[in-house]
């Protein structure tokens, strides 16, 4: 079980937001196509997300999946997967559906309407505005592009929400949560 943490406004309405999310993203501009936006297993991505976004006025909610499962396309660390939607996006160019400023977003709603999958998972790489130094190794002194990422911005897009394991609860700001700690 992955821990998955979703941002949103705060309107005051927690009761609302607990009864009927997590809520769907729409927007045309949407990494993975519409479905259910998550920051995966570090809150503090989802924090960040709220300042960018929400100026700081946001509320967290929880939930939770099974990453390994099946349904969940994996583009971080499946082999499998990877090697799918690299052979998918090379029969994409032979059918003439797929040029070089075609989005993932595009490759992914091709790709749902013939796999049945339930959710995707990326590393939006280079996502994260500003610095994380705290988080950051450097593999090589010199060279301050070559690092690893020990909070990395793991997204993922629920596409069927019948795969959240866990009760959808607002877990931040704390005078909010009913019964969980951050």
């Amino acid at each position: 079980m992955t821990i998955l943490y979703q941002t949103l406004a705060n309107n005051e309405n927690v009761d609302n937001i607990e009864k009927n999310g997590p809520f769907k993203c729409e927007s045309k501009t949407a990494w993975l196509g519409t479905g259910y936006y998550f920051w995966e297993q570090f809150i503090e991505n989802a924090q960040w997300w709220g300042k960018q976004i929400h100026g700081g006025n946001y509320i967290i909610c929880s939930s939770s999946y099974d990453r390994f499962s099946d349904d969940c396309l994996d583009l971080i660390d499946n082999d499998d997967d990877l090697k799918t939607v690299r052979e998918f996006i090379e029969e994409l160019k032979r059918k003439g559906k797929y040029t070089a400023s075609t989005s993932l977003s595009r490759v992914i709603e091709l790709f749902k309407n013939e796999f049945n999958i339930k959710a995707a998972r990326i590393n939006g790489i280079g996502s994260k505005r500003g610095s994380f130094e705290d988080h950051k190794v450097y593999i090589n002194k010199e060279k301050t592009n070559i690092f690893i990422d020990l909070m990395p911005p793991i997204q993922v897009c629920i596409y069927d929400k019948s795969i959240l394991l866990k009760e959808f609860k607002v877990i931040y700001p704390i005078e909010y949560a009913s019964d969980t700690l951050v």
